[in-house]
């Protein structure tokens, strides 16, 4: 935790310009963030395929977004089905378009057909 008690005898429009300066850091963050995600998306594209025993790639989340919600949240909600979701709905550049693992099979046919008589 900061401790702030130097804020006490600041005087009050230097704490409040203080303020603004950190909220206008902080706003060119998130900006610099989304440009870096949809920078990520442009470059690594679609042809992304599943690892085997692993399963196929879901989101490549920049770093500032990752800290953001894991110091706002608990770094748990990373591992949250739920709040995966809605990241992906919310931000749709920092989805993976993946493919599996299986080759396309072509020629295949079922060992057993099904016949019906009708006596």
């Amino acid at each position: 935790m900061v401790n702030l008690d130097c804020l006490k005898t600041t005087p009050g429009e230097v704490v409040h310009r203080l303020s603004e300066v950190f909220r206008q850091e902080h706003q060119v963050e998130k900006v610099l963030a989304a440009v870096r995600q949809r920078t990520a998306a442009r470059v690594l594209g679609s042809g992304r395929r599943a690892i085997n025993g692993l399963g196929r790639p879901r989101l490549e989340v920049d770093t500032f977004a990752y800290h953001y919600w894991g110091q706002r949240l608990g770094y748990q909600c990373w591992r949250d089905e739920a709040f995966l979701r809605e990241f992906e709905r919310d931000n749709p550049d920092a989805r993976v378009k993946a493919s599996g693992t299986k080759e396309i099979q072509v020629g295949w046919t079922p060992a057993r057909r099904f016949t019906k008589s009708y006596g």
